[in-house]
């Protein structure tokens, strides 16, 4: 007993950003299919961007895949295990990682559309 809890894996998913909702976790044994669901809302689904980020204990969120209507691209290191499909009809792009491993635990985000905006300059004052 003892030994299978200790092959246990735990990823959390945690989805952001507009038109995403939801929190949940989900639990496997290493080696098997993790899916991490993604439902998403949007008006124009011909324009949807959705983007997953990873975020390892400690570490920063770090890009892992772009999904859109006409492509698809993940990140060096995510492209053999790591899947998603965006489904207009359904709203969806459901994560998917083949042959789970202990050190696929983490927090993954969904987003919708991109998620860092430039901001432009201002000039501060300092009062004296």
């Amino acid at each position: 007993m003892e030994k299978r809890m200790h092959q246990r894996i735990l990823v959390l998913t945690l989805l952001i950003s507009l038109g995403i909702s939801g929190l949940d976790k989900v639990q496997v044994l290493q080696k098997q299919e993790a899916e991490i669901k993604c439902n998403f809302e949007a008006r124009d689904t011909a324009n949807a961007y959705l983007f997953w980020y990873i975020q390892t204990p400690n570490g920063v969120p770090r890009h892992l895949m772009t999904r859109t209507p006409t492509y698809s691209i993940n990140e060096e290191g995510f492209k053999e295990r790591f899947n998603a499909t965006l489904n207009r009809e359904n709203k969806t792009v459901h994560l998917k990682i083949s042959s789970s491993k202990l050190s696929d635990s983490a927090i993954y985000f969904c987003a919708l559309q991109p998620t860092v905006r430039e901001r432009k300059p201002r000039t501060l004052h300092k009062l004296m």
